[in-house]
């Protein structure tokens, strides 16, 4: 399972596929999670594409979650909240210019809700600032990972360009 082989295709996978094993990989893969159920509330569109331009990944997960889920993910990948990313000067800067581009900065976490909301599919639910908000510490515009939720959904969207 290479999500890059540089061969110029496209590899999609749908929660509306009618073969929903590989879909299901990825999305645990993606996770950190040992494995995913083909379960109710569980929507994925997952597209990894490589080659001569080079890796274009875009990806959106929405699944039913409880705190062992949430745990699994946030263990299995460094996150950090928007607060604690704009908090550190190295990392601050690249994570304001993905969330704020050439506006000023507002608040950080009402900036990253706002980027989930302008880029989230169909079948995800809106972010609101007062939800689990978590991005990867390295995130920025090429090159970005991020969760958000309540307690009993979890949503990711990951983009990747390069």
């Amino acid at each position: 399972m290479d999500d890059h082989p540089y061969d110029n295709k496209e590899y999609r996978y749908r929660h509306s596929d009618r073969e929903r094993r590989e879909g299901l990989a990825r999305v645990a893969r993606l996770l950190g999670l040992p494995g995913v159920s083909d379960q109710s509330g569980l929507f994925y569109d997952l597209s990894f594409f490589s080659g001569g331009i080079g890796v274009y990944d875009q990806l959106a997960v929405t699944m039913p979650a409880n705190a062992a889920v949430w745990m699994a993910v946030v263990d299995a990948k460094p996150m950090k909240t928007p607060e604690a990313i704009t908090a550190d000067p190295v990392l601050a800067e690249d994570f304001l210019w993905l969330v704020c581009g050439d506006d000023p900065p507002p608040e950080s976490r009402a900036a990253a809700a706002a980027f989930i909301n302008s880029r989230r599919r169909e079948f995800q639910a809106e972010c609101h600032a007062s939800d689990k908000i978590l991005f990867h510490p390295s995130s920025g515009v090429n090159d970005w990972f991020v969760i958000w939720g309540t307690d009993d959904v979890l949503n990711c969207m990951a983009f990747e360009q390069g």
